[in-house]
């Protein structure tokens, strides 16, 4: 993709009919290069972008942490509960990236101890309020 900014007068050489609505072209074209931008730098590309079923959810490391992601942009807090805490509904708030995503990473009950272990029941409680 060409690192210059699209021009009105470059959409119009292209096809005349468009000159009319060149400029919101434009405007359209520079959301999207922000966004493919944001995505090369915040997200290692396109092709690491769409394998967010990696990243997002439950994830267990080699170690026994368990890290869980959920993207809920308009969540003002969130927090996991479940089996593990007793369903204790503020021991283990979640923090939010620039981006919307919450996480937390629990870390193991012992060394390699999975501290949510298999077939445990789980929530994520959030909070939408103005």
């Amino acid at each position: 993709m060409p690192e210059e900014r699209l021009s009105p007068e470059t959409v119009a050489a292209i096809d005349g009919y468009l000159k009319p609505n060149a400029d919101q072209i434009v405007k359209r074209h520079d959301l999207f290069r922000k966004v493919k931008d944001d995505i090369e730098q915040h997200e290692g590309g396109y092709d690491s972008f769409t394998k967010g079923y990696l990243k997002f959810g439950l994830n267990v490391g080699s170690n026994g942490e368990v890290v869980y992601r959920e993207w809920a942009p308009n969540a003002r807090e969130a927090f996991l509960i479940g089996d593990f805490n007793d369903w204790n509904r503020t021991s283990h708030p979640m923090r939010k990236n620039q981006f919307g995503v919450w996480e937390i990473a629990v870390p193991p009950s012992s060394p390699g101890i999975c501290a949510i272990p298999h077939d445990s029941k789980i929530k994520a409680s959030t909070a939408f309020y103005p």
